[in-house]
């Protein structure tokens, strides 16, 4: 419980600087597993399907990541 605990908060910092580091945000679009691997440690498989689900472009990528959270805690 406390795995998903620390992974729900390091996905909600991550959702945070997407939305106010155009860097980042760009970083997340164009490699997203690797970024995410980078922060999270190890994706599991079921993050690897939603991110295979999602669009390419920052603003496409946000409008997904706002109606389809990430299969831990919330985005």
């Amino acid at each position: 419980m406390t795995d998903d605990s620390s992974r729900t908060e390091k996905y909600e910092l991550i959702r945070k600087r997407f939305l106010s580091d155009p860097e980042f945000r760009d970083q997340l679009t164009k490699n997203p597993a690797e970024t995410l691997e980078s922060i999270l440690g190890p994706l599991t498989d079921q993050e690897r399907n939603w991110l295979s689900s999602a669009p390419e472009g920052a603003d496409e990528l946000l409008d997904y990541v706002k109606q389809n959270p990430p299969p831990v805690g919330y985005w």
